[in-house]
């Protein structure tokens, strides 16, 4: 992030010079704060937002001012008591009147004289003593600031600040003695009112006050919600589209909607959840949001940065038994064997019996607590033998070249008393594994190891990171990571990876942080003054040249796999259930009705059920229910559409797995095995696809008799059919047959899973909405990220396809209420 600071604190200041700074000072000679000199450049900068945001009256405008940075309840303070001042002071010195206030003259000619009456003091009574004392205190103090404002001032109010409670009590304690600091109730609004009026309760309660007979919301102008979004039964109505249609047929004439929001962790996702989230709730149009960055916060506040982790790479960073193992794993279709877990697995392989133990775990038939998941076990054991000792030899070299790095002796030249060493919870958890490391870096204890989860909750000033872990992408965070940790100034953390596995994709990692940085910072502020386009180019220009092959899908399902923390989901009736925090749910907030859909974790960090009414529904149980596969697929037609391509090939009664194999095998009877592998390669690679060997091609593919149902990799697939001549309906035939497996049903819950999350989160199934025209909008989105015929759809009609699914899965959506969250760790 070192560009992007750099860049940003560069055109600061320029910033803050920019705008005339008189009304500023009048505001800040105001604040009660005792420490707000500290804080002087943030609210100039604060100042300088509003400032250039609030250009045209005539219309609504909006603004969210987010913090990166996790702030205190004194800071919220200071900030809201500095936008209290500034509009209260920006209407009272901009309001052109000619005519006095006659009621504030006469307000103020009372309280004179009141404070120039004689004080009659009871005897014997302290208390009362002491109450008359305090009230002729306060006329005094409320005389003074009536006669500080203006003669004309019209104290009519133009400003509605809503508050959580906890904020207001904070709040009041610096207006103890101010007159004109009022809330909008009923009792407060008199003949002599606010500029600026503050708010805790639900809109309807404003909605139906009144000054001298005008709705108090035709007066508004501005309206402000502070720290307050996710208290959406109170605020909710405060949005956007409710304000804009306020304007064109109530009489109302708002024209600045202000939303000042925090970060509960400081990283991007935070950040993207937090803009999301509010443009879905509070229907602010796009660019709404300035985020101030956590180093700019710092920078202006003139608070030291937190510590980052010092990343060190071991060479090599490349070997020709990686490649090729990598490649064999792609044409195979085991992913998980390339996965960041495996890496991390044999990231640790500090001597040869760690690196035995690493091949009998994953490649032995009877280890009962294998490496490698169910699923890909069983797609290894069903490759061919010569195959098997390929990937075998080829991991078994890889896994040499890590035990002749430096690692091991990295790491030991760096242990000190107390030192924490982070690593993955699958590790962790394997006990076989753990102990073979610690004996390798001699160890005695398991307490010297931490998982990420544990990482920034955990004291040592001494920290070593040994798996490697980055931010992933927005639908599969992690967090922490290499990239983003918060940590005490005082703890010096360093990190050892295995260039060779990870440099690449930290490379990709940094650069897809500053690029989605720049993306969720851009703002007209940011273009028109922190030249914001030569920022951009600086980032592409560490963009780097080669891509890397990554499914998170897939790596959120094996990190979650074997984490140590579970949350527990409580309803009413003591009915509860436990989550994986990887595990995906439907939700919707009772206020709001947009279903979205992500994991419990999420949802456990980001929502609150404190003042919201929160449904779910646990997405796995959904889909093994309704059983989309069965539902989307008519069998019946599937069975004629089988006869018709059995009848056209003259298969007879085959079965329809060994159609396409029968058909490879009668062409390489024509000319040869050999003949056919070679034609088939050229395809493959003018496609850019990957070949299986010849060994697999001879056993499996042009073997009738081989157990294999269908090719890894859909492309590979589709493209053999269109070489066959088959029809894409075959396709779907195979991918139902697949999908009814065991090892099917699990693949089927986790596209069909990729694929719901998509249509949750992009509204299809919110209250009003028309999923038609949202899919639409984004079917090219759909077709290069789902595979519609491995989920039964039509890859000809796939709008129609979806909205049958949507349509389907409608009525089986069943929601119960949440009463509490629990995380809890083994």
């Amino acid at each position: 992030m070192g560009i992007f600071n750099k860049h940003i604190t560069e055109d600061l200041n320029k910033f803050l010079d920019s705008k005339n700074q008189d009304l500023f000072e009048v505001v800040f000679k105001k604040l009660n704060s005792v420490n707000k000199e500290n804080y002087r450049k943030l609210l100039q900068y604060i100042y300088c937002i509003l400032k250039d945001t609030r250009n045209n009256e005539n219309e609504l405008t909006a603004l969210n001012i987010h913090f990166e940075r996790i702030i205190d309840e004194e800071e919220k303070t200071l900030i809201v008591e500095f936008l209290w001042h500034y509009y209260f002071e920006f209407q009272h010195i901009s309001e052109k009147r000619d005519v006095v206030n006659e009621i504030l003259k006469n307000k103020i000619s009372d309280l004179n004289q009141e404070v120039k009456k004689d004080l009659h003091l009871p005897t014997n009574n302290k208390k009362l003593t002491r109450q008359i004392f305090e009230n002729r205190k306060i006329d005094r103090k409320h005389l003074n600031y009536f006669k500080s404002l203006n003669k004309t001032a019209s104290l009519l109010p133009e400003t509605l600040i809503n508050l959580k409670i906890n904020q207001q009590n904070s709040l009041s304690r610096f207006y103890e003695y101010n007159p004109v600091y009022l809330p909008a109730e009923k009792d407060n609004l008199t003949d002599l009112n606010s500029f600026v009026l503050y708010n805790t309760k639900e809109f309807n309660d404003i909605r139906t006050l009144r000054i001298d007979n005008t709705p108090l919301l035709q007066l508004i102008k501005n309206i402000v919600l502070f720290d307050c979004e996710n208290s959406m039964q109170r605020f909710s109505p405060f949005n956007f589209q409710q304000l804009t249609n306020l304007n064109e047929h109530h009489g109302t004439k708002f024209s600045f909607f202000l939303i000042v929001t925090f970060s509960n962790k400081e990283n991007l996702n935070s950040i993207k959840t937090k803009v999301k989230r509010l443009k879905e709730r509070y229907y602010i149009p796009n660019q709404s949001s300035y985020i101030i960055t956590s180093e700019e916060f710092e920078y202006l506040v003139g608070q030291v940065h937190d510590n980052k982790p010092e990343i060190n790479f071991l060479e090599p960073a490349n070997s020709a038994f990686w490649e090729d193992f990598y490649l064999e794993t792609q044409i195979n279709g085991l992913y998980e064997l390339r996965s960041i877990k495996m890496m991390n697995v044999y990231s640790l392989c500090f001597n040869q019996k760690i690196k035995e133990y690493i091949l009998t775990h994953i490649f032995s038939k009877d280890i009962k607590h294998s490496l490698v998941t169910e699923d890909t076990k069983q797609e290894i054991f069903n490759l061919p033998n010569e195959d098997i000792l390929k990937l075998k030899d080829l991991l078994s070299n890889v896994l040499d070249l890590i035990i002749n790095t430096d690692l091991k002796s990295s790491i030991s030249n760096n242990i000190v008393d107390a030192t924490k060493i982070v690593l993955d919870d699958f590790i962790l958890k394997n006990e076989g594994l753990l102990d073979l490391i610690k004996k390798s870096i001699n160890v005695r204890s398991n307490r010297i190891f931490i998982s990420w989860d544990n990482l920034e909750e955990n004291p040592a000033n001494e920290i070593i990171i040994l798996s490697y872990r980055d931010q992933g992408n927005f639908n599969y965070h992690f967090y922490p990571n290499v990239n983003e940790i918060t940590i005490s100034k005082y703890t010096k953390i360093k990190s050892f990876f295995p260039a060779l596995f990870f440099k690449k994709n930290h490379e990709w990692s940094k650069y897809n942080l500053l690029r989605d940085y720049y993306k969720i910072l851009d703002h007209p502020i940011r273009a028109n003054h922190f030249n914001w386009n030569k920022l951009n180019k600086k980032i592409q220009y560490i963009k780097p040249e080669k891509t890397i092959d990554i499914s998170w899908d897939l790596e959120s399902d094996y990190s979650g796999s074997e984490t140590r923390i579970t949350y527990k989901i409580s309803f009413d009736n003591n009915r509860h259930n436990t989550c994986n925090p990887s595990d995906l749910h439907i939700y919707y907030e009772d206020d709001n009705k947009q279903k979205r859909i992500q994991p419990i974790r999420w949802i456990y960090e980001n929502l609150e059920l404190e003042e919201n009414r929160m449904l779910v529904q646990k997405l796995d149980e959904l889909i093994e229910e309704f059983n989309p596969v069965e539902m989307l697929i008519d069998t019946e037609q599937q069975e004629n559409d089988l006869k018709i391509i059995r009848n056209q090939f003259n298969f007879g009664e085959e079965s329809a797995g060994r159609l396409w194999k029968i058909l490879l095998s009668r062409k390489a009877a024509i000319s040869s095995p050999e003949t056919l592998y070679n034609d088939l390669k050229t395809i493959f690679n003018r496609n850019n696809l990957d070949m299986v060997s010849q060994g697999h091609f001879e056993s499996t593919w042009i073997n009738p008799e081989s157990e294999s149902l269908v090719p890894r990799g859909n492309k590979a697939f589709k493209l053999l059919c269109n070489y066959l001549g088959l029809p894409t309906t075959y396709l779907r035939i195979i991918y139902t047959i697949k999908n009814r497996n065991i090892n099917g049903r699990r693949n089927a819950t986790r596209i069909y899973s990729k694929l719901l999350k998509d249509l949750f989160n992009d509204g299809c199934f919110d209250e009003g909405a028309n999923p038609k025209q949202i899919l639409k909008n984004k079917i090219n989105y759909y077709q290069n990220n789902h595979n519609f015929d491995e989920l039964g759809i039509d890859e000809e009609k796939p709008l129609a396809g979806l909205i049958t699914l949507i349509d389907l899965i409608k009525p089986e959506l069943s929601f119960k209420e949440v009463k509490s969250i629990e995380k809890r760790e083994e």
